[in-house]
């Protein structure tokens, strides 16, 4: 049975998503440097507290309901804690 908080019932569609936030997430992290570098010590801290806000609802809205869903999609590193034991 498929976690009510996943977005979707497909597996292919589910890899497609996270491959695109895993992507945008990367594309953030790396803007972070970027405006670090041309903006005010009080723009970079109020960018990347919005960042932080956005990076962790992709996660907790996103990835982690994905990787419940469909473990298999879980990096390897993180697959252990959303594999859940058969039940008996």
């Amino acid at each position: 049975m498929r976690s009510s908080k996943c977005l979707f019932n497909d597996i292919g569609v589910a890899r497609q998503v996270a491959t695109l936030v895993h992507r945008q997430s990367a594309e953030l992290n790396t803007s972070l440097a970027e405006v670090e570098r041309e903006c005010s010590a009080d723009e970079f801290s109020r960018y990347r507290t919005a960042v932080g806000k956005i990076m962790g609802a992709m996660f907790t809205e996103v990835l982690e309901p994905t990787w419940e869903a469909f473990p298999e999609l879980a990096p390897d590193a993180l697959r252990d804690q959303y594999v859940s034991e058969p039940e008996k």
